[in-house]
């Protein structure tokens, strides 16, 4: 037997059925969201009174820029929605009421689209008498790697609170004999200098003397090498390795309990800024 819907109900359904191709034909295909502008943003630890930090941006959902950073540490570069963005500096924890509580930093930045960005944590945030801590925020105006060529871009950063004005040497060893004059004269706490070409890719050291000290040494540190690349895998940053753009950031002595672990004399550190040409092209975010 076949059954038959009442004229009604067929009156209903073909009009239904109407509305829905009616709709399908006005369909423009799958949506795509799409991120929008973006910056590039790292952050460095150079709070020696502290323990392990959390950084973040809290003003979207996004990621985290870092959880548990050390002092003398470094995150990667990560992309962040562009704009007026509330960045917020905690003391690391697992706990949502600690992670989300009262800040250490509570910092208003403006990020620009395709900008990279180092935020340098400085400062004594926990000594008594200290002038406090805070973030510096350095565009980081990365060599391209056409600028460098076979070449190696290196910069310098002073990071100790109280120290006075330095300049950083280049040497290929710790031990070598120092040049006339220094890379980088006369830098003050906080302030970072351009970057240099090296047109050849080789050791490289950063010595660091007291402005007016004829010259004396005080910190040293040799950048790391890095490594070639292969076709099946990509290079590894480092001073040998050209297109490699480096930071040498001397750091204080780490201070207390707080600091366990850490230097407890005053430091320099290399951080890759740029990495070199891809031999195993990948997606980046």
């Amino acid at each position: 037997m076949t059954y038959r819907l009442p004229p009604a109900l067929r009156i209903a359904a073909a009009v239904l059925a109407t509305g829905m191709i009616a709709a399908c034909s006005k369909d423009t295909g799958p949506t795509v969201n799409t991120l929008g502008p973006r910056a590039r943003v790292r952050v460095i630890n150079a709070v020696p009174d502290t323990a392990a930090m959390d950084y973040r941006f809290v003003d979207s959902v996004e990621a985290p820029i870092e959880l548990g950073l050390v002092f003398r540490g470094a995150s990667g570069y990560l992309p962040f929605k562009a704009g007026s963005r509330q960045f917020r500096a905690f003391a690391a924890s697992q706990t949502p009421s600690i992670v989300f509580g009262a800040p250490i930093i509570d910092k208003t930045i403006t990020l620009l689209p395709d900008v990279y960005y180092t935020l340098l944590h400085v400062g004594l945030a926990n000594t008594a008498g200290g002038t406090g801590d805070s973030i510096i925020v350095i565009v980081d105006s990365i060599p391209s790697l056409g600028t460098l060529g076979t070449g190696i871009g290196v910069r310098g950063v002073h990071a100790i609170p109280g120290a006075g004005a330095v300049d950083v040497f280049t040497t290929r060893t710790v031990a070598a004999a120092l040049p006339a004059t220094p890379a980088f004269a006369g830098l003050t706490y906080g302030r970072t200098t351009p970057y240099i070409r090296l047109a050849t890719p080789d050791s490289v050291a950063a010595r660091i003397s007291v402005v007016g000290a004829a010259p004396a040494v005080v910190l040293s540190a040799l950048a790391m090498v890095g490594q070639a690349g292969t076709t099946q895998l990509n290079p590894i940053g480092g001073s040998r390795i050209a297109g490699t753009s480096l930071s040498a950031v001397a750091f204080p002595a780490g201070l207390g309990a707080r600091a366990t672990g850490t230097a407890t004399t005053p430091s320099v550190v290399w951080f890759v800024d740029g990495d070199p040409p891809e031999t195993v092209p990948r997606l980046r975010p």
